[in-house]
């Protein structure tokens, strides 16, 4: 291990060097590199290790560290701005630079005090600064997590319902900055984390600014297009709450429709915003009109605060301190459970495994590095108890659908196949009558709680008993699932008329290969029907909260997981076993 202020001597010649030297003056060579700190570097008199770095931006450098005195993995963000070089342990600026790497010292301490002021689940949470080797450094905690921008690029667009809740547990965390007198200025989904504890958490106060109801004067030229608002681009602006509720706003649109929304200067020069609900007809008015409330370019148009944001969503505001995220929607229930992954400067062009990727860089330099969070195996505080809701009681999942929903539906899809190739009638006739409908209602009770616990339960059957919603939602259902199964049981016709025609034995082997194949092949159809489902017909959703049943919060088996694949080995070898015929089992 290294322990920083070592002496150094120089590379090329092994003759001691001082600190301040960028060459040698006894062979010229260059002695200050850009680089790391290198890993089992001692910071703050031996107390932290570094054991990695998790990313580096164009104003810092981030490192997962061991805290020694309290057995915990922290994140420690290194100031480094690329006009510094290394000289061993020492951040060095060239003479023309010092002057802007002192101002950028002196930012980077204040975002360590506005982290300081609060203790706030959807906030993370500084625990130290220090200054040491010419830098500064802030000890923060280590989030286990992925940023929603990196869930977009890898789901897509979210449905409605969960993008709202996400958004309605962001509000209370901008709420609690506001409250504190600080606006944060930079809002996007590279700058907002969910947790595999289901935890949504803000980062990067690096540009945020204190304000006392209004905020004027020179401010940093800092944006991030298509999130920051009109106000945020002049050096002399007047910002204030609304500031962030555009940027919220924003974000939600990027969740809604998978695009950033127009930058605002483009828009005052007089290009167009597209409306959420022209590029997603799924998506309801009032939610896509509540959007477009928060991009409003004039302050005093949109919502004036965070609280009348979320309520002009249309949800029930979250409880202070709860920053814990439940989902529900087309595509499956949500707790916001995630594999951890790293996340990059939402501000630096995208090198490799750098953290948070997002928007283009902006206009103008950022000036203080972003807070940055842990990639997948990082180690960090147990996020347990941690105010916030309740456990979710519907099935958990990773990104938009349930972790370990293919160790589910897999063998229950192969022993449906096998027997449907091996009598195509009487499984078709299950599968779209009895497995469609179910499904499919099952997926309206999840959404039928979920409107309850959010509030939404804007209409009056909307709070009807389960007992009333799921005959009538059945009877509905069994109607629309005949044409979802409309292609499954079209191939289940011409594989009765094929068996029919060469019903003989001297076509015996055709008639089982066609059969067989046929069969199958409705089968698939008819299983592909269940598994998505749409925006009316929640099928999707109900194997979803059906494969819940039998993995647990991390994907893995439970028992009962266990026993459905012995179950579905045996039907299969069954169906397998069976001679194939039009109807019924066997000959």
């Amino acid at each position: 291990m290294t322990e920083a202020g070592a002496d150094e001597r120089c590379p090329s010649c092994h003759a001691p060097v001082q600190e301040s030297w960028l060459t040698c003056i006894h062979c010229g060579g260059p002695l200050a590199v850009a680089a790391e700190l290198p890993v089992g570097t001692l910071l703050r008199e031996g107390r932290y290790r570094l054991l990695r770095v998790l990313g580096r931006g164009g104003f810092g450098i981030t490192y997962e560290a061991d805290d020694a005195r309290l057995h915990r993995r922290v994140a420690i963000k290194e100031l480094f701005p690329e006009s510094v070089v290394r000289h061993g342990t020492m951040a060095l600026a060239a003479p023309e630079a010092r002057a802007a790497f002192r101002d950028a010292k002196g930012r980077f301490l204040g975002e360590a005090q506005v982290l300081a002021r609060f203790d706030h689940p959807g906030i993370v949470r500084a625990y130290e600064v220090f200054e040491a080797h010419n830098t500064a450094y802030l000890v923060m905690e280590l989030i286990e997590g992925r940023t929603l921008a990196d869930l977009l690029r890898e789901h897509g667009p979210m449905p409605e319902a969960q993008a709202v809740s996400v958004a309605a547990r962001v509000a209370p965390a901008l709420e609690a900055v506001h409250d504190a007198g600080v606006l944060h200025r930079d809002v996007n989904p590279s700058n907002i984390v969910l947790t595999p504890t289901g935890r949504v958490v803000v980062i990067d106060f690096g540009i945020a600014r204190r304000y006392d109801g209004s905020t004027t004067g020179p401010l940093t030229r800092m944006v991030t297009p298509g999130y920051s608002p009109p106000e945020q681009y002049a050096e002399a602006a007047a910002l204030d709450v609304s500031s962030d509720v555009y940027g919220l706003a924003a974000t939600l649109y990027r969740l809604l429709t998978g695009t950033a929304p127009t930058s605002a200067l483009d828009r005052q020069q007089g290009r167009r915003l597209a409306a959420p609900r022209e590029l997603r007809p799924d998506l309801s008015k009032d939610v896509s009109d509540a959007v477009l409330d928060g991009l409003e370019l004039d302050p005093r148009h949109r919502p004036q605060s965070m609280r009348a944001f979320v309520r002009r969503l249309g949800v029930a505001v979250p409880e202070p301190g709860d920053a814990r995220t439940e989902l529900a929607g087309p595509a499956g229930v949500v707790d916001g459970h995630t594999e951890a992954a790293p996340v990059r400067d939402a501000h630096v062009p995208p090198p490799a495994p750098a953290l948070n990727q997002s928007a283009p860089p902006p206009p103008a330099p950022v000036l203080v590095p972003p807070v940055a969070v842990a990639p997948p195996v990082a180690v960090g505080p147990p996020m347990a108890g941690q105010p916030g809701a309740p456990p979710v009681a519907a099935a958990p999942v990773a990104g938009w659908g349930v972790p370990g929903r293919w160790k589910v539906t897999l063998p229950v899809a192969v022993a449906a196949v096998a027997l449907s190739s091996a009598s195509v009638v009487p499984v078709s006739g299950l599968l779209a009558l009895v497995a469609l409908p179910l499904l499919a209602t099952l997926g309206d009770l999840v959404v039928h709680d979920h409107r309850l616990r959010t509030g939404q339960a804007s209409r009056r059957w909307h709070q009807w008993p389960h007992s009333t919603v799921a005959p009538l939602r059945a009877v509905r259902n069994l109607g629309v699932a005949l044409g979802w199964a409309v292609p499954g049981l079209a191939m289940a016709g011409v594989t009765i008329v094929a068996g029919v025609l060469t019903d003989s034995p001297r076509w015996s082997t055709l008639h089982d290969v066609l059969v067989r194949v046929g069969g199958a092949l409705a089968g698939c159809l008819l299983l592909w029907a269940c598994a998505k489902g749409g925006p009316t017909f929640q099928s999707g959703l109900g194997v979803d909260r059906a494969a819940g049943r039998f993995v647990d919060q991390r994907g893995k088996l439970l028992q009962a997981g266990w026993v459905l694949w012995i179950v579905a080995i045996g039907v299969t070898a069954f169906g397998l076993w069976l001679s194939p015929e039009v109807w019924p089992f066997g000959r």
